[in-house]
């Protein structure tokens, strides 16, 4: 993927305005893809009416990627404790 293009990418996903503070979505890049990547750890925190308005905001986000003709996913990292 040409840079310009992820830097036009990234920079319309910074231009959506997130629906909760401190929020972490990270953008992966795979050979044949975009990923943005949640933490659910994270998500969890949250109450169910903000975790339905981080779903819709990340389905905007990848709609947003999609439509520089780009394959876009989402990926959810499970939490997994530190052994102790």
């Amino acid at each position: 993927m040409v840079d310009v293009l992820y830097n036009d990418i990234a920079r319309a996903i910074r231009q959506i305005k997130c629906p909760v503070r401190n929020l972490t979505v990270d953008i992966a890049t795979h050979p044949d893809y975009l990923a943005l990547r949640i933490y659910e750890e994270q998500v969890m925190e949250y109450d169910i009416s903000d975790r339905e308005s981080i779903m819709k905001y990340l389905l905007l986000m990848r709609d947003v990627v999609q439509a520089y003709g780009v394959r876009c996913e989402i990926e959810g990292v499970k939490y997994v404790p530190k052994p102790k």
